[in-house]
């Protein structure tokens, strides 16, 4: 890996120059997080709430 060619980089101690990003879409990342919990609060935006289910179900 070469040298990252950016002036702010150097001032970021401990930070890797490339970080690693799972091969799968946003998607299935919410559908395990909807399994495992389904009857979680999924968010709640300024009062409008849904869990983890709801708002899996509210895309299809």
């Amino acid at each position: 890996m070469g040298q990252v060619k950016t002036p702010w980089y150097s001032s970021y101690d401990g930070v890797r120059q490339h970080l690693e990003y799972p091969d799968y879409s946003i998607y299935l990342l919410l559908e395990e997080s909807a399994k495992k919990r389904e009857g979680l609060t999924a968010y709640n935006y300024f009062g409008k709430c849904a869990t983890y289910k709801e708002f899996l179900l509210c895309g299809q």
